[in-house]
């Protein structure tokens, strides 16, 4: 136990793993608000220039290990399979682990040393290309926990230049490139509107809905969990192809995107749908300056118009 009664990293586990808890790494997690399971952390630190005199910097992702909690065909590694997953009502949720491991030991919450498993790339500092890439658990204390908003404060705060807020500008920027980078090579943004509910505390009715805001650092984390699982899918291809499997979406029939076509040609636009590039240049294209609602319900047109992934 640590000097608060919290549970601590025993030393001879930390002794097997590369341990990231040095003032150098300065870990933090970035989730929506009130979010108790932090599961995953990152981080980012400038390096020197390579061999061959690239600009380079660190950065990294960092997820919960559970497996060292939850070992395979274990009671609650059954009962877990079974459930599949968390299901996250407006009021409650119901957890697929016990909420002493989601919320607790496993939960990457700050200054408290965790247990993860670590993604890390040495990328060009010019041009987020991958140099090198490693996988590895790890030990890490993250410095802070923050919500979306709190980590989009820092960077928009001039002011404010401590380490920290030049992690997050840089990981900021490096993310920018890397999602251009794959909206270049044809990538789609579908994403829906959300809304949250606020609840009376005492009946639990419904008082008030707003939309959800994404923010910056929502692209920014959703960027870094994307370069995670492209790197790891690729690892294990290459180490078990016989136990990776591929999850996609078949290419939708012509039909699918016919009430899309007509509202574009009814709004003076028109749509290509051949490819991912082509639709993807075709929804940039259909934006009605001034009309938010509009330009939200053509995407979720184009949302609906996909086939389930497979």
């Amino acid at each position: 136990m640590g000097p608060n009664g919290e549970w601590d990293v025993p030393a001879e586990e930390a002794a097997k793993r590369v341990d990231l808890r040095g003032e150098e790494y300065r870990v933090c997690s970035i989730d929506p608000p009130g979010c108790k399971d932090i599961d995953d952390a990152l981080h980012v630190r400038p390096l020197p220039p390579g061999p061959d005199g690239r600009p380079r910097v660190e950065v990294g992702v960092h997820i919960a290990d559970v497996t060292h909690f939850v070992y395979a065909d274990s009671p609650i590694d059954v009962e877990g399979k079974f459930r599949g997953t968390s299901v996250y009502l407006v009021q409650k949720r119901i957890d697929m682990l016990p909420s002493l491991l989601t919320t607790d030991l496993c939960s990457l919450r700050g200054n408290v040393s965790r247990l993860a498993f670590s993604c890390v790339w040495v990328l060009d500092a010019h041009t987020a290309e991958t140099i090198e890439v490693k996988y590895h658990k790890s030990v890490i204390k993250s410095v802070a926990a923050m919500s979306y908003g709190a980590a989009q404060a820092i960077i928009d705060d001039a002011e404010d230049q401590s380490a920290l807020a030049k992690d997050l500008r840089l990981m900021l920027k490096l993310t920018q490139m890397l999602r251009a980078k794959r909206v270049a090579r044809g990538a789609l943004s579908l994403a829906s509107p959300e809304v949250r509910f606020e609840l009376d505390s005492e009946t639990h009715d419904p008082i008030n809905v707003s939309m959800y805001e994404h923010k910056e650092t929502n692209g920014m984390v959703e960027e870094m969990m994307l370069l995670a699982n492209m790197s790891v899918a690729t690892k294990i291809h290459q180490h078990f192809p016989s136990c990776a499997m591929l999850r996609r979406h078949p290419a939708p029939p012509p039909t699918n995107f016919e009430p899309l076509r007509k509202v574009a040609e009814a709004l003076g636009f028109s749509l290509d749908s051949s490819s991912n590039l082509t639709l993807a240049e075709s929804l940039d294209k259909m934006v009605l300056p001034g009309n938010d609602m509009a330009n939200k319900l053509i995407r979720i047109m184009a949302t609906r118009s996909m086939c389930q992934a497979s």
